[in-house]
């Protein structure tokens, strides 16, 4: 999918100004060292403009070896019928990341018109400036607000609001617990969600 071999690029294209939260989930080779056969499995749920995906869903990315070569498979299964997304190197940044993140962008771009690099960007800087520090539960969770200060809030609607929220243990941080956007504003506004639900 060309898409999100796009924006892994430009994700990673920043990491020389990395900061504590993007240096642990945009690594690249987090599941290098996977064995092959393994699974993270979630759910997908989203509310809102864009077709980037269906309404309710189930991802899967599994790690996969052919004459020697590790890759990752990142699939979707909606109403029965599955489908692979896209192939990605076991050296690659987390998949499931990247495809919420261009959900994101997809969905946005369509419902405003404002330019894919440019929102991208505005993630990916939310990211490199995000500290990552755990909670009382252990975990991290890092709540970001990409469009709260940007000069062009009053042509994103209900996307000046979005909040962007990641959970992770941090000694797992391929392992994302949980994945949420949402512009919290009501029925007209937007979401997705992606929640682990299993995995080896």
């Amino acid at each position: 999918m060309k898409r999100l071999a796009l924006v892994l690029a430009l994700c990673l294209s920043g990491a020389a100004s990395a900061g504590p939260l993007s240096d642990l989930i945009m690594a690249e080779g987090v599941f290098a060292d996977a064995r092959a056969g393994a699974v993270l499995q979630y759910s997908l749920s989203r509310n809102g403009p864009g077709d980037a995906a269906p309404a309710q869903s189930v991802l899967r990315l599994l790690v996969m070896e052919d004459n020697g070569t590790k890759f990752l498979l990142l699939d979707q299964e909606s109403g029965g019928t599955r489908s692979e997304i896209a192939r990605f190197p076991a050296a690659s940044a987390n998949p499931l990341l990247l495809y919420f993140l261009e959900n994101i962008v997809r969905d946005m771009s369509q419902a405003t018109g404002g330019n894919p690099f440019y929102i991208r960007n505005r993630i990916r800087a939310a990211l490199i400036a995000a500290e990552a520090a755990p909670g009382s539960d252990g975990r991290i969770t890092v709540t970001l607000e990409p469009f709260a200060a940007d000069p062009n809030r009053d042509r994103l609607g209900a996307f000046a609001g979005l909040q962007l929220q990641l959970s992770f243990a941090p000694e797992e941080p391929g392992r994302l617990l949980s994945l949420k956007a949402d512009t919290r504003a009501g029925p007209g506004g937007y979401s997705e969600e992606m929640i682990l639900t299993g995995g080896e």
